[in-house]
């Protein structure tokens, strides 16, 4: 699962820990994000609901996989990771 924040030229994917929800970027990052003109992206990784809750252990190379995945999703042009 992932929202979208503000309509800016330039994606930015804010990446939590693991186990982390994406709602945890949006008091303080998301706001400062979109007022400076980017597009934000937040998501909830793997296990954390309604994203798929799989049996752990979670691997980074799978993390990896799930975030290349969910830019590949959004745009055509480059992302900024965070």
């Amino acid at each position: 699962m992932f929202r979208e924040h503000g309509d800016g030229a330039q994606t930015v994917v804010l990446l939590g820990p693991i186990g982390a929800p994406g709602a945890a970027w949006v008091p303080f990052q998301v706001p400062a994000l979109v007022e400076a003109g980017y597009r934000v992206v937040t998501f909830n990784p793997r296990g954390v609901h309604p994203s798929e809750v799989p049996d752990p252990p979670y691997s980074v190379a799978e993390m990896a996989v799930d975030v290349a995945a969910l830019v590949e999703q959004l745009s055509n042009a480059p992302v900024v990771v965070f």
